[in-house]
């Protein structure tokens, strides 16, 4: 197909960014990383983002087709009281690349959330939240279009003391 001047590669590391390169105007795109297990993504805006699991040796040639963008909708609601959770971060990973760069956005007041630019698949979704933990991470298909619930508890504290047996340090 005919080239993404504004896509960009990159090859996220645990998630986070890493070694990422723009294209040129042939489309083409030239990133150095480690040898080894890699995942890879494409994107651009206005495009579903397209990514791989790759095993580098040296050199390898592998090309991405971007297509439509597809998004995924819904709401993050607390477990015990179905009440709307705001400010939470949805992250929503591809499976054909689990260590890839997480798409996200923050729900509104009510609880809800869009996370948008995500290319054709499944994706793991899970919420996080301040005060929260995540119970209900889903895999879910892009573009579907029916609304997730996705569900967060409030988190709990535990205090108290870890001390020797004896109330002495061990010999030795």
């Amino acid at each position: 197909g005919q080239p993404i001047r504004e896509a960009e590669v990159l090859a996220p590391v645990l998630g986070l960014y890493g070694p990422r390169t723009k294209v040129d105007e042939r489309g083409h795109y030239a990133l150095c990383a480690a040898v080894g297990e890699l995942d890879v993504a494409a994107v651009a805006a206005g495009h579903g983002a397209a990514s791989a699991h790759l095993w580098v040796r040296g050199s390898l040639e592998w090309n991405f087709q971007l297509g439509d963008a597809f998004s995924l909708k819904g709401v993050v609601l607390d477990e015990k009281e179905r009440r709307p959770v705001a400010g939470a971060i949805v992250a929503a990973t591809p499976a054909e690349a689990p260590s890839a760069l997480a798409h996200t956005s923050t729900t509104n007041a009510q609880g809800e959330f869009k996370v948008a630019g995500l290319g054709e698949g499944m994706f793991l979704v899970q919420a996080l939240a301040p005060g929260y933990v995540s119970l209900s991470p889903r895999w879910v298909r892009a573009g579907v279009g029916t609304p997730i619930e996705l569900m967060v508890s409030a988190v709990g504290r535990l205090d108290g003391k870890v001390g020797y047996v004896d109330g002495l340090p061990g010999a030795g």
